[in-house]
């Protein structure tokens, strides 16, 4: 292809796949932080082929976060290797998730050409997996899963089941599920992190998501990005604090409060921008400020005033957020001024949120 060439890349099946474990061993805190953990870097392992494989600068990546991202494609940029790029993107992801999550790439001379690209290839997920050369891989296997027992943790069959011999863990797992109890046990030790460039079994990799190697890292760089979000402690610092032992610190009834909000008209809003600035840097600014907000900003307002919230995901233009009832109450108070002042002031949005109080002992995904 000649001429200006945007990408769209866009995960579904998100809230499904964060929410999707049960409260088996006293470790669903631990389950939700890793699986919402492991979207953040499929959404980045994404990005960085892509960067990779296309040359793509930092600052041709327009929107990011949420779970998608939008770039600006080098000139001449082949459609051909756009699509075994996805189709590859697309075997990983369904090997890592077991099919729970999908990845759509569209491509267009602008991003509302690559929008409906993405949303026409949106309605065939497996496409890329059940078929090759217009032809059916059902007799490959492409695509298939394994049909054993089911896991005590996110109800599938698929994969070995392991028992724990952990007494306050005895439930079978699949390795999906035993990956992401690693990997959330890990999280409170991690701060930064950073792609590397390596071969799938050298060292000085921490973790694997669509195949990019991501290390730890003490410290902030231009690489790196910000793996740390706030949990909640016990007072005498051994270790994390339970749903349970959350909802205790409440007033009154022993309730957790779950809170979701997302920014109001997000594609309707990156529309408007991209449509009366060619050049994008109003929308890549537009982009990056929310994701300071979500990621930064609230961190802080939970560090600052609010340490008894746990966080199991917040970045893009979106948080889920989980306290003890009365404190949830008023701290979603003050995330809406903070809001006003911040990017709903400078960009004229708003955001809509929702809270539901829940016994502890409650699936979150209820």
């Amino acid at each position: 292809m000649s001429g200006e060439l945007f990408a769209i890349g866009d995960f579904s099946g998100v809230q499904d796949y964060v929410l999707d474990v049960k409260t088996a061993g006293n470790q669903q805190a631990r389950r939700l932080r890793a699986r919402s953990f492991l979207l953040e870097l499929f959404e980045r392992a994404a990005l960085f082929e892509l960067e990779q494989r296309f040359g793509i600068a930092d600052d041709e990546v327009l929107v990011r976060g949420g779970g998608g991202f939008t770039v600006r494609l080098p000139a001449g940029t082949d459609a051909g290797d756009l699509e075994r790029l996805a189709a590859d993107l697309q075997q990983r992801l369904w090997e890592e998730t077991g099919g729970e999550v999908n990845f759509g790439l569209g491509w267009g001379c602008d991003t509302e050409e690559a929008r409906g690209n993405l949303e026409r290839r949106k309605r065939q997920p497996a496409r890329s997996l059940l078929q090759t050369n217009n032809r059916w891989a059902i007799a490959d296997g492409a695509g298939t899963l394994p049909k054993e027992g089911g896991c005590d943790v996110c109800g599938h069959s698929r994969g070995q089941q392991v028992k724990s011999e952990a007494e306050e863990n005895p439930e079978r797992t699949c390795g999906i599920c035993q990956r992401a109890e690693i990997i959330g046990r890990n999280l409170t030790d991690w701060d930064w992190m950073q792609p590397v460039v390596s071969a799938p079994d050298a060292g000085g990799v921490d973790v694997r998501a669509l195949g990019v190697g991501f290390a730890a890292t003490p410290a902030a760089s231009d690489t790196a990005f910000r793996v740390s979000r706030w949990i909640p402690r016990r007072d005498d610092g051994g270790g994390t604090l339970l749903f349970r032992e959350i909802a205790a610190r409440g007033d009154g009834d022993q309730r957790l409060a779950v809170l979701k909000a997302d920014v109001d008209d997000m594609g309707v809003r990156i529309g408007e921008i991209a449509g009366g600035d060619r050049t994008y840097g109003q929308l890549r600014q537009f982009s990056r400020d929310l994701q300071a907000f979500f990621v930064d900003g609230i961190q802080d307002l939970l560090l600052q005033s609010y340490r008894l919230i746990y966080t199991i995901y917040a970045g893009g233009d979106d948080l889920l957020l989980v306290g003890p009832w009365n404190i949830m109450l008023d701290f979603v108070g003050d995330l809406q001024q903070a809001f006003r002042d911040g990017p709903g002031h400078k960009y004229g949005i708003t955001f809509s949120a929702g809270i539901h109080l829940t016994p502890y002992r409650t699936p979150i995904r209820h």
